[in-house]
């Protein structure tokens, strides 16, 4: 009997140390996620952070190319995914944590490039344009057939199209402003240097997100801790300390990339 109570007490532990650790996957997409060396950075894994700490987790990050890890997450229960975008497509797939910034993407072109030009989204079948396989934005363009496929190149990072883009291997690349924001800052580049074209998407915001059968008590933990972070202002806290000036979720990079609020 006494051995019998000593392994129930065992079992026990180990479901309570299981359900005290919060695993996530993520891909390296700065400045929203990233690695520092090999700390994982960004500042939605700071906004994570702080909702782990808050719900009482021990949080475990992973970073793999983003097929895999939308695909890993949407197959394994209690996994968390971020930064992604939620979309029709991904909707019923997902259980939704967030938003927490804004998921507007546009096509942006060096300002150089006169010859470059894009006043719609139809314009866009004549250029070149490199881009994430697996994105949402990636997504999009291709669903809305908008790109000729013989000028698409699809590439596992993010830096590598920008690193194109100044090369003269492509004519345009599809970012948020806060991702531009940052690509130009790491490429000692000014605001002046790009300029924003068509609109591909203003979608519904960018979130953490689990799997369907995650735990439902788990569910409600770090959407409670979510709540509390994000009330705190936390998200344009930790943006501030990448991008100066940049918005979470209002208006972008404005200021950082030469843009008025209404125009180009």
């Amino acid at each position: 009997m006494r051995l019998l109570a000593c392994l129930l007490l065992l079992v026990s532990c180990a479901v309570c140390s299981a359900a005290a650790r919060l695993e996530a996957v993520t891909t390296d997409a700065p400045p929203f996620n990233m690695l520092d060396g090999a700390a994982p950075s960004g500042f939605a894994t700071d906004i994570l952070r702080e909702m782990s700490e808050a719900a009482g987790l021990e949080l475990q990050i992973q970073f793999l190319p983003w097929p895999r890890a939308l695909l890993y997450a949407k197959q394994n229960p209690n996994i968390l995914i971020y930064t992604i975008a939620r979309t029709p497509e991904r909707e019923a797939q997902y259980e939704w944590i967030g938003p927490f910034a804004r998921h507007q993407s546009f096509f942006w072109k060096l300002a150089s490039r006169k010859d470059v030009r894009v006043d719609t989204l139809s314009d866009v079948r004549r250029y070149r344009v490199a881009t994430v396989r697996g994105d949402a934005q990636t997504d999009l363009m291709l669903k809305l057939d908008i790109v000729d496929p013989a000028l698409l190149q699809l590439v596992s990072d993010g830096d590598t199209p920008m690193r194109m883009l100044l090369a003269g291997r492509i004519d345009l690349v599809i970012a948020n402003e806060i991702g531009i924001a940052w690509r130009m800052k790491q490429h000692g580049m000014s605001g002046t240097d790009v300029e924003r074209t068509a609109m591909l998407m203003d979608g519904a915001g960018y979130y953490f997100a689990l799997g369907k059968g995650t735990d439902p008590a788990l569910l409600a933990r770090l959407r409670k801790a979510f709540t509390e972070v994000n009330e705190r202002g936390s998200p344009q806290r930790l943006l501030e300390r990448y991008l100066p000036g940049c918005k979470a979720w209002a208006n972008g990079c404005p200021q950082l990339l030469n843009l008025s609020l209404n125009g180009r």
